[in-house]
C-alpha cells in the first residue's frame, strides 16, 4: 500500500498534535525533550 506522506503532514501538524498533548515550544520552535527531562530545550520540529 502506497501512502501519500506529504498529505498526512499536511492534515495532521507535528507540532499542532504536540502541543495538544501538552508539549510548549518557544518562539525559535524548541521545546524540552518529551522523552526525558531536561532543563534547556533541545527538541525541534
Amino acid at each position: 500500500m502506497k501512502y501519500d506522506t506529504e498529505k498526512i503532514r499536511s492534515a495532521n501538524p507535528l507540532r499542532e498534535w504536540l502541543e495538544r498533548y501538552g508539549i510548549e515550544f518557544d518562539r525559535k520552535g524548541f521545546a524540552k525533550c518529551p522523552f526525558h527531562n531536561e532543563k534547556t530545550a533541545s527538541f525541534r520540529v
